[in-house]
């Protein structure tokens, strides 16, 4: 059966990565989340896309330049608190089956460190993923592994070729490849899958034992798309329409 993960917790359902929409997404029948992961000013690892609070607070300040203290006072559309990654660990304790990827917006050793080192120790190794672009995140990602080596390991790569050989190199359990929310994301990938046989390359790389995921897809048409390649799961913005696109609506 298909799995179907809520990027940003259903972006275009609920409040993004936000604990209401986490819950939401699982209420709806999502299989997994997927949440950003960026640190503060001290270090705390929190969930939260942009650099910038703006776009979601209203308030113009960057949360590598905030205290954990300070992020807390402010709220996404002015009623959600924005998660630490502690409140997701407890969140994801009262969903036993739920899977997460936590994926790496500002790719650095001590952002790997930290996130590697607090899912350590928890019992949630086994359905829980960090997660990274390949050309920005490898050796982070290679890092996260060094410190725990219990932690799995999810990669992104921008480009829809050599799937297999990009995960063993950061020794990756999870594959997510397709496209992101720029405007040139899915038109390029589109072409760039004419020049290879990128069904293959999915058959290949889960062959080997590897889960391969496909997004952002946010429509019909773009689901349909990743499920002709034989993924094994689908990420999506819109977790009511793919419960619809894919049949399973509750």
């Amino acid at each position: 059966m298909i799995k179907l993960f809520a990027h940003r917790g259903g972006a275009l359902n609920w409040a993004e990565n936000t604990l209401e929409a986490f819950e939401s997404a699982a209420q709806a029948g999502a299989d997994g989340i997927e949440c950003d992961i960026r640190l503060t000013a001290d270090d705390e690892p929190v969930i939260f896309h942009d650099l910038n609070l703006k776009r979601l607070t209203g308030v113009n300040l960057r949360v590598d330049r905030l205290t954990w203290k300070e992020i807390s006072n402010h709220k996404v559309l002015g009623r959600h608190k924005i998660p630490h990654m502690e409140d997701v660990f407890v969140f994801l304790q009262k969903h036993p089956g739920l899977i997460c990827y936590f994926d790496f917006q500002s790719p650095t050793a001590k952002l790997a460190e930290v996130a590697a080192r607090a899912l350590a120790k928890t019992s949630l190794v086994d359905r829980c993923y960090l997660l990274g672009f390949y050309s920005e995140s490898a050796d982070f990602l290679l890092w996260a592994r060094s410190v725990a080596p219990r932690v799995r390991i999810a990669l992104m790569p921008e480009t829809p070729w050599k799937f297999l050989e990009k995960a063993q190199r950061v020794g990756a359990e999870a594959m997510a490849f397709g496209w992101d929310q720029s405007w040139w994301g899915r038109p390029l990938i589109r072409a760039l899958s004419g020049l290879v046989d990128l069904k293959s390359e999915v058959e290949t790389a889960r062959k080997a034992g590897l889960f391969v995921a496909g997004g952002i897809a946010d429509t019909p048409g773009e689901m349909r798309w990743f499920l002709d390649f034989g993924v094994d799961g689908i990420w999506t913005d819109d977790v009511l329409l793919a419960n619809k696109v894919l049949g399973r609506e509750r």
